[in-house]
């Protein structure tokens, strides 16, 4: 299991260096799902389906299941102020030319480390395949490297197989519970129009005692659990955004506390992805910090 700690906070990376490992292996194959491969407070399993196309043919999606014990909780691609970002590794697969992995919407989670972001009770992350050969079985391996937290974090491996569109056994698989949380991918805020989040106005202010990033959004009246989650990129560590102020009805406005480091630096002309959710509907809008 490849882990750069070098890449969490030191204290994320002291727990889970200390920390053994959970390891889960499935070597079976199935013809709608894998076999569930269990590991301690975590179980996970591959789902196959086929949806509409957007040019109204089938499309050969896949789901990766992560089921939790209660009370434990997986990461986001940005996992916050602890913890790991799942690693997904297709490189073993057969007839498989692409593997985009599609991100639910998280929740935050505040604990005795900080502010994590993440899923709690499971998540299935959508899977858009793209076969090598059209018209052939994809031999889908996967081998995934995930962390799970309660009181403690814990590193997780798993080892999945499955044969996606068969032939004549293709079926609708698991595509209904795919398509679920495709819908709770965040969507282009540009694309979605008037009835998703969207970003009213974001300011940075890189220099001073407090260098901060404002952003005022909108949320759909009546909405509940507005937040905003906010990423620099692989190399540039954001806090998790605070809401400082409901400026109306449905308007929130949050901030970016930065330090005063070489980090600020790295901002000016940095494109900046921020994400906003709510039980409304989730987007994401490209900004560019000027």
């Amino acid at each position: 299991m490849a882990i750069d700690l070098r890449s969490m906070t030191p204290k994320a990376a002291r727990i889970l260096a200390v920390l053994p490992l959970v390891l889960a292996v499935n070597t079976a194959q199935a013809d709608e799902a894998s076999p569930w491969a269990k590991g301690h407070y975590a179980q996970t399993r591959l789902l196959s389906g086929e949806i509409a196309g957007v040019t109204g043919e089938s499309q050969i999606v896949a789901g990766v299941q992560i089921k939790l014990d209660p009370g434990w909780k997986t990461y986001w691609r940005n996992p916050g102020d602890s913890g790991l970002p799942p690693s997904f590794d297709w490189s073993q697969s057969q007839n498989l030319k692409s593997a985009k992995v599609l991100w639910p919407a998280p929740h935050r989670f505040s604990d005795s480390y900080g502010t994590s972001i993440g899923y709690t009770g499971g998540v299935v992350f959508p899977v858009e395949i793209v076969a090598e050969r059209k018209g052939e079985p994809v031999d889908v391996k996967l081998k995934l490297d995930y962390a799970i937290c309660k009181d403690i974090c814990v590193p997780a491996e798993a080892k999945l197989d499955l044969r996606l569109g068969d032939g004549a056994r293709r079926s609708a698989g698991f595509a209904g519970e795919i398509s679920r949380f495709m819908t709770l991918v965040p969507r282009n805020a540009a694309k979605e129009g008037a009835g998703a989040p969207n970003i009213e106005r974001a300011e940075a202010k890189l220099t001073g005692s407090a260098p901060s990033i404002v952003v005022e959004a909108r949320f759909p009246k009546g909405s509940q659990g507005a937040d905003l989650f906010a990423e620099g990129g692989s190399d540039i560590y954001l806090p998790p955004p605070q809401t400082i102020k409901k400026t109306g009805a449905a308007s929130v406005r949050f901030t970016i506390a930065l330090s005063e480091d070489a980090e600020t630096a790295k901002l000016k002309g940095r494109e900046i992805k921020l994400t906003l959710v709510s039980d409304a509907g989730s987007s994401e809008t490209l900004w560019t910090v000027e």
